[in-house]
């Protein structure tokens, strides 16, 4: 998934059989060097800067999966800019 500059994404958390869904801006990862495939993610909620680090279990063109240790799934989607009519 294309990670564009100041823009809204989706996100939806996944521990278990639990699930919250938020919108976050500006979302950010980064490789970690000689971490054998470790990324950090970033990403703005709430008046907070979020960051951990895990693994990218699949990247296509329109969403990003995202798993921390625990088995904690972070999915981003970008969000569709709506106009009013």
């Amino acid at each position: 998934m294309e990670i564009k500059d100041a823009h809204f994404y989706e996100l939806i958390v996944s521990a278990g059989t639990a699930q919250r869904k938020s919108r976050v801006f500006n979302l950010r990862l980064s490789e970690i060097p000689d971490g054998n495939g470790i990324y950090q993610i970033y990403y703005y909620d709430c008046g907070t800067t979020h960051a951990f680090q895990g693994k990218v279990v699949e990247d296509t063109g329109d969403r990003l999966l995202f798993e921390i240790d625990g088995g904690k799934r972070f999915e981003f989607k970008p969000l569709k800019r709506t106009r009013p009519k």
